[in-house]
């Protein structure tokens, strides 16, 4: 099982890397060059951003590979991806915020205060980790996954569905760097929903390869099960 969310994450690596670096070339660049491709790709910052998106992703799958594993799900392990989706719920409220106030950014004179939209989604990231935490009290792990996943989407959906307009008015103005602070919604909106279908890709490929090959999945289930045994007998010997 773990192979397959390794598989899953590459891909996600894969995506990301195809999509993202000539996206920016295309939105922010005068032409489409290779060399333009080639700095996105040198920049830290970029490659800072993909790197959190993984670990985003490798902590939802987690609780699922426990479930798949047969593998008792425990108070610790349910915080990893508690936090890494009140995470990127606070990614989606900061670019939601970051689109709206670009909107209404019409006198040029003042400007909004970005500290205060950081402490918001700090706030927000908090708030929605302590919300899926108090969830998880009497829920079963995978109604406590597909949950998560479900509210991910939905809010992922609403970021991108208002990045997008107020991105197109804004570019209208030709201000400065307006352009791009809209573009963070629309890319916090699009990675977090597809990060969102993570869990439950991870549960289709599962469920799919064990109809392909029950004979497997019954020899890793005994193997499971007595990997389980052994550990609970190994304290008491």
């Amino acid at each position: 099982m773990k192979k397959a969310a390794l598989v899953i994450v590459l891909l996600y690596l894969l995506l990301f890397v195809a999509l993202t670096g000539p996206v920016l070339v295309t939105c922010f660049y005068p032409e489409l060059k290779i060399s333009s491709v080639i700095d996105v790709y040198a920049s830290w910052v970029y490659w800072l951003w993909i790197a959190i998106m993984l670990l985003s992703e490798i902590a939802l799958l987690i609780v699922p590979v426990k479930i798949e594993s047969r593998r008792p799900v425990g108070r610790r392990t349910i915080w990893m991806p508690i936090i890494a989706s009140g995470f990127l719920m606070g990614c989606l409220l900061l670019g939601l915020l970051l689109s709206l106030l670009e909107f209404f950014q019409h006198d040029k004179g003042k400007q909004w205060e970005g500290s205060g939209v950081l402490y918001a989604s700090l706030l927000l990231w908090i708030t929605w980790s302590i919300v899926f935490g108090r969830r998880a009290r009497g829920t079963p792990p995978r109604d406590l996954v597909n949950d998560q996943s479900r509210l991910l989407n939905t809010g992922s959906i609403l970021t991108f569905l208002i990045a997008v307009p107020t991105h197109i008015v804004v570019r209208q103005r030709h201000e400065c760097c307006a352009d791009l602070v809209t573009f963070v919604g629309i890319v916090f909106g699009l990675a977090v929903m597809f990060l969102s279908f993570g869990p439950g890709v991870f549960f289709l490929y599962v469920e799919r390869w064990k109809r392909l090959h029950p004979a497997l999945d019954r020899v890793a289930h005994s193997d499971e099960l007595r990997e389980q045994l052994t550990d609970k007998l190994e304290p008491t010997a």
